[in-house]
């Protein structure tokens, strides 16, 4: 049994796929015949221990162990540069692939706090970590430097999930971070110490950033942010003017991908069935009483009937309103692709079996549903591989990577292919991981964690 990857990601040709499971990064070929080009191991073990938790607790425990684990991949946009983060030594990978394509490893710098989200703006790596801080790293093979010489870009007072930079119309640099407090936040860059402003609208953690192309290029962002995370909906944004645009619920188009992972914590799901049963009780107490009366005037019979009416209308509204509210939902990626002139934006609801296709004019301002992919598994994370996505797939059998194309103005499962079913069979056999215990299933849904209860 293989294990899932949990990183994909893509070159801007779609001729190459980046992969990572556990401490594992590999590279493929998807040009012609699709073929293993590169990979590396990370040696390095994790020799954190959670001693926040010892503290707390007074003894030792492994119920939070830190996993040597690959967090996170990107590509610069030269595509020679693969930068990665790192569990083990909290550190930012750094590997030159100019050389066909095979890793080679040519920094590795540690940061005070773990890493929790990477880009990269022209020769320098932007990484930001759990305490809220961003810092620059440069992308190059000098000597890592020591923690308290790090270059310190700016901090939020929350944890810090997804950045992205962005450029204005007139060709202004600025840096926009999303936190686990509902805050996005554009600052200048790299003066960082100015603040344009915050996004708001978020009630939840944010975790994933995206810019839309501009409407005359596919290469240049435009000034549409779409942002996602804890919240039901995504929002699109005019980051620089700071203007809510549209939002779109993705909870009514879920439907049946919803599942026992999404329900609200078990006290508020449980107040909320009582809530429903105690008002709806209260209703047909109401009902009775009513036509008790009936025999006595039957002008007051008809009114106090449409009145009856009204209200078993308006509570099949609250019921559905209910419902919704059961579920929490969090929006682990979002990403585009652009084909025949129309952009796409794919958005992924954790441990959902589907994908979001929403597409946005730029001119009126409107975002809509194009798509729900339907898929085998819940999607743990995908890549979009030019005109294709590729799907990382939690399945118990070895279907845990499934590529899909677009085709009469639908994504569909690609498999032309018979040989090869265009090259997942490869990929899927490269895994260098193999498990025969469903270990991991727990560590491949975490998003949802950083949804506050309780907290002051």
């Amino acid at each position: 049994m293989k294990h899932p990857y949990q990183q994909l990601l893509s070159n801007k040709s779609g001729t190459l796929l980046f992969t990572a499971v556990q401490n594992h990064i590999q590279i493929y070929s998807l040009s012609e015949q699709t073929r293993l080009i590169s990979s590396w191991h990370d040696e390095l073990k994790s020799q954190h221990v959670n001693a926040q938790i010892q503290k707390r607790t007074g003894r030792a425990t492994t119920s939070a162990r830190i996993h040597n684990y690959i967090k996170s991949l990107a590509l610069s946009s030269d595509e020679q540069y693969l930068v990665a983060t790192a569990d083990s030594d909290k550190s930012v990978l750094i590997f030159d692939i100019s050389n066909g394509g095979h890793l080679q490893l040519i920094k590795r710098q540690p940061l005070p706090k773990r890493p929790s989200a990477v880009t990269i703006w022209r020769d320098v790596v932007l990484v930001a970590d759990k305490f809220g801080d961003v810092y620059r790293v440069k992308l190059d093979s000098d000597a890592p430097v020591s923690e308290d010489k790090l270059e310190l870009v700016l901090g939020h007072v929350s944890m810090l999930n997804c950045l992205v930079v962005a450029q204005s119309g007139q060709g202004k640099t600025f840096l926009i971070t999303g936190d686990r407090d509902e805050h996005i936040r554009v600052t200048n860059y790299p003066k960082s110490y100015v603040i344009r402003g915050f996004l708001f609208g978020h009630q939840e953690f944010v975790s994933s950033l995206k810019l839309l192309s501009g409407a005359d290029s596919h290469e240049s962002p435009g000034s549409v942010l779409v942002s996602g995370g804890g919240d039901t909906a995504v929002f699109f944004w005019d980051w620089y003017e700071g203007k809510l645009l549209d939002s779109i619920d993705l909870v009514d188009y879920l439907g049946g991908y919803l599942n026992d992972f999404h329900l609200s914590s078990a006290s508020d799901l449980v107040a909320k069935r009582e809530m429903l049963k105690s008002e709806t009780t209260e209703t047909n107490e109401k009902e009775d009483e009513k036509q008790n009366q009936t025999n006595d005037d039957n002008d007051n019979n008809d009114n106090d009937n449409d009145y009856d009416n009204d209200n078993d209308n308006g509570n099949d509204d609250d019921v559905e309103e209910e419902e919704k509210q059961k579920y929490e939902i969090s929006v682990s990626k979002i990403d585009t692709l652009t084909i025949d002139n129309q952009q796409y934006i794919v958005v992924l609801v954790e441990n959902t079996a589907c994908l979001i296709i929403l597409q946005f004019d730029l001119e009126e301002k409107k975002a809509w549903l194009a798509q729900i992919v339907k898929l085998s598994h819940a999607a743990v994370t995908f890549a979009v591989a030019n005109d294709k996505l590729v799907v990382s797939l939690d399945a118990q059998n070895n279907d845990i990577l499934q590529m899909y194309k677009f085709d009469a103005g639908q994504f569909v499962v690609d498999d032309d292919d018979e040989e090869g079913k265009n090259g997942v069979k490869c990929i899927v056999e490269s895994d260098p991981v193999d498990l025969d215990e469903r270990e991991w299933g727990s560590n491949l849904f975490t998003l949802a964690s950083l949804r506050k209860r309780g907290e002051h």
